[in-house]
């Protein structure tokens, strides 16, 4: 089946094509309609950049960045 637009594998393949968020494990789930970013990133930089990503896919709708900066 394909998956629709802004699905968490399309943000997800989005993150991992991102230069600058390569080393960070990033999960994104979807969760009563919103798309959940959690996992852990080195900088707010990188947190900060990963939600726009996120909210770039287009149809991938509410995007609730729990991402933590260790």
């Amino acid at each position: 089946p394909v998956a629709r637009a802004g699905s968490a594998s399309d943000i997800k393949d989005k993150l991992e094509a991102t230069q600058e968020l390569r080393n960070t494990n990033i999960q994104v789930n979807k969760e009563n309609g919103k798309n959940i970013l959690s996992g852990a990133v080195h900088t707010h930089k990188e947190k900060f950049l990963a939600g726009s990503v996120a909210r770039s896919v287009e149809g991938s709708g509410i995007v609730v960045n729990q991402l933590v900066v260790k």
